[in-house]
């Protein structure tokens, strides 16, 4: 019978072998710490920044037209809207977004134009139940000059876009000044046409604020979670840093219905009575055009990151 070859190995608990064990877990340490630190690196790398300045426009429309603008999944989906809104059961809020974004991750950059069409308060289809569901914006289209905005946006975010043309190609612009605005459009899309005329007075420079209070919280509607139509189970949303308080303009809008038609309802028949729709009393539709006249639109000039996409189940559990 042979004898066992003795082994180099230090014995489990002599001075060699604590030693050999303590320089091991520094060596793991600093390996995962190095990971660690790579992930976090490359993660900033990939951080979507920008800066947005933005018309926005929110105001209600009844829920018998928005049967022909909404897939039947976001219509059903549609959530009661917090008494603060100040709107029946029977109609449901849209936002308009009129602007241009600097964005991109830190190593590259793009300006684009871009116009939007959301709808907030939904339910996801995509909720693990409707008693859990995260109220969230819907973003229905969104039209862009920049290719890459486009393609981006539809492949990674899920999100229903075009490309289009602008007038002016900066629009919107309150020129600085926050005392006027250009007349500014999608072509063929979204318009505000007519002098939009700055609505408000200033004492000191300030704004008066108990003439606004009571919408100026319509500015946290577009910092909800929010999805689009090919979002594959995720949440994202847009934490908003302002630049400059916004501005309340008042502006005459026009939208194309056609573009924007996704529901099982057709469109209601040119001429037919914008009572008989339940629209409020400066809504009107004129052919295939959607007009509001009188609306209050903010002006915002801002700074986000992008937080997402994340799980919509990660996101129902920390509501």
């Amino acid at each position: 019978m042979s004898t066992p070859t003795p082994s180099n190995l230090p014995h489990p608990f002599s001075p060699q072998a604590i030693l050999i064990t303590f320089l091991l877990a520094i060596a793991a340490y600093i390996v995962t710490f190095r990971i660690s630190t790579v992930i976090h690196i490359f993660m900033g790398l990939i951080s979507v920044t920008g800066d947005y300045q933005d018309l926005f426009t929110l105001f209600p429309l009844p829920k018998t037209l928005l049967q022909s603008i909404l897939p039947k999944d976001i219509f059903d989906g549609l959530m009661p809207v917090p008494a603060s809104y100040g709107i029946p059961a029977t109609e449901h809020l849209v936002m308009l977004h009129l602007g241009r974004q600097r964005t991109g991750p830190p190593f590259y950059k793009f300006g684009a134009q871009e116009a939007k069409v959301e709808i907030p308060f939904v339910a996801p289809p995509f909720s693990t139940s409707r008693a859990a569901a995260v109220p969230s914006v819907w973003k229905h289209s969104l039209w862009t000059d920049n290719t890459l905005l486009a393609t981006s946006a539809r492949m990674i975010m899920g999100l229903r876009t075009e490309k289009a043309v602008f007038d002016p190609p900066n629009a919107p612009s309150d020129e600085g000044n926050q005392r006027a605005l250009k007349d500014s459009s999608a072509p063929g899309k979204y318009e505000v046409r007519g002098r939009v005329g700055w609505n408000g007075r200033k004492i000191d420079g300030a704004f008066v604020p108990e003439q606004y209070a009571a919408q100026a919280g319509a500015l946290k509607t577009h910092e909800m979670w929010w999805f689009g139509e090919h979002a594959s189970g995720t949440l994202c949303k847009f934490p908003f840093t302002h630049h400059r308080p916004a501005v309340p303009y008042k502006a005459n809008i026009r939208l194309h219905l056609p573009s924007i038609a996704q529901g099982a309802k057709p469109l209601p028949l040119p001429g037919n009575e914008s009572k008989a729709l339940g629209l409020r009393e400066n809504f009107r539709i004129e052919g295939e055009w959607l007009v509001l006249e009188g609306v209050t639109t903010w002006w915002t000039d801002a700074a986000y990151v992008l937080d997402g996409p994340h799980t919509v189940a990660a996101v129902e559990k920390g509501k």
